[in-house]
């Protein structure tokens, strides 16, 4: 009888069982879920540890992290965390306490270091011929626009607080392992590290295939610190006993929140740098395309997105308008359009199109897209003003044949 771990294929009035591997499979080694990671790093489910998270960037394997030992998979997060994984199979004898205890011993070695380690170490191990920065991966990764300065800063606040994800990556997690999360978690109250106990289930498929299922299984809870003064009175001295306790705070820790510029403020400042009339007709321009695409305010920019309309992924990146009064169509949308699911040759046609038709309206536009932080090409919204009607046809075209292709896909 199949065991309530058994996935099932359904095809039509028929459904066929798929057992769990055993934890005794001859795939079952440390290495090999080492490099299942690595290579698929999606499998480890960074929003479930911090909301802004965003995805895992793998670095290297094998990461010798100074007396701590060395590190099976150590990468960074696009959001600004940095990560340290740790495989183990369970029936390893070491698979308890030590295990926890190494993990810890990594994060207090990793909250020593800031980005340039991090660049460094992706440097070293790529070679020198690789032109690629780790911001570029983080970039080319990440699901929203990345401001390399504010990555950077990110990263080393991080590492300042020791807000630092972990994962403990197994084949199952034994009830005693996770007995253990609270009892260690108490002796390093002065970080704001997370762990993830993080199951693979893993499935054989009819076709040879695997099905792997990530799956959380139990987090460290931080510590909550308090600090008190105690004023002893005369008389009192050597027979009061204080004894000080820590307990789990139900909270998670509050993440390194980036700075987003309201809508008041934004507008504020493309008046500032641009007048009474450029910002009435800019604001008239968002208004109309307001049923078309979405607004996301960020840091210093207002990006129009057309959403998924499935509702399913993020949205796609069409233009961008800067708080200081300038505007570029940016480079970023084929790559989340891709994450849609759709085919590369559709995606690069659309925007290809898009481009060039942008260009005809105001030669300031690149045929290519503009990277976010190519800021010597950003284009006065005051050289094309006179045609911002034009430019919002293009953006309702474009926003229908993706959301046309979405669908079709």
């Amino acid at each position: 009888m199949p065991t309530p771990r058994t996935l099932f294929l359904i095809d039509g009035e028929s459904a066929t069982p798929i057992p769990r591997l055993p934890k005794s499979h001859k795939e079952f080694k440390e290495a090999w879920v080492r490099d299942l990671v690595f290579r698929h790093p999606e499998l480890l489910p960074i929003e479930e540890a911090r909301a802004d998270g965003g995805v895992f960037v793998p670095i290297a394997t094998e990461v010798s992290l100074s007396r701590a030992g060395i590190a099976d998979v150590l990468g960074v997060t696009t959001g600004g965390y940095p990560v340290v994984v740790e495989t183990k199979l369970w029936k390893n004898p070491q698979a308890r306490r030590e295990v926890l205890a190494q993990t810890i011993d990594y994060i207090k070695e990793l909250a020593r270091n800031d980005y340039s380690a991090f660049e460094a170490l992706w440097r070293r191990r790529r070679g020198s011929g690789s032109g690629q920065t780790l911001f570029d991966a983080a970039s080319a990764a990440s699901l929203d626009e990345l401001d390399e300065i504010e990555f950077i800063d990110r990263i080393g606040r991080a590492c300042e607080r020791g807000d630092i994800l972990g994962f403990i990556v197994g084949d199952g997690i034994q009830h005693g392992l996770t007995e253990l999360v609270d009892q260690l978690g108490l002796g390093s109250s002065h970080l704001r590290y997370s762990i993830s106990l993080l199951e693979l289930r893993c499935y054989q498929l009819p076709d040879g295939g695997l099905a792997v299922l990530p799956a959380i299984v139990r987090d460290i809870v931080p510590v909550e610190r308090a600090y008190i003064q105690i004023d002893q009175a005369q008389g009192l001295g050597g027979t009061l006993r204080i004894t000080s306790t820590s307990k789990p705070s139900t909270v998670k820790p509050e993440s390194g929140t980036r700075r987003t510029l309201t809508e008041d403020e934004f507008w504020r400042e493309f008046d500032a740098a641009t007048g009474d009339a450029i910002t009435a007709s800019t604001r008239a321009f968002v208004d109309a395309l307001s049923t078309h695409v979405e607004t996301d305010f960020k840091q210093r920019a207002l990006m129009l997105k057309v959403p998924d309309p499935d509702d399913a992924n993020a949205g796609v990146s069409v233009f961008a308008i800067t708080c200081d009064g300038k505007a570029y169509n940016t480079d970023h949308g084929p790559r989340q359009a891709r994450r849609w699911g759709m085919s590369e040759s559709r995606v690069d046609e659309i925007f290809r199109e898009f481009y060039e038709r942008l260009q005809r309206i105001c030669p300031g536009f690149s045929s290519a897209g503009i990277g976010h932080m190519s800021v010597s090409q950003f284009i006065p919204v005051a050289e094309f003003a006179d045609r911002l009607e034009d430019v919002a046809e293009e953006i309702k075209r474009v926003a229908a044949r993706l959301t046309a292709a979405r669908r079709a896909d």
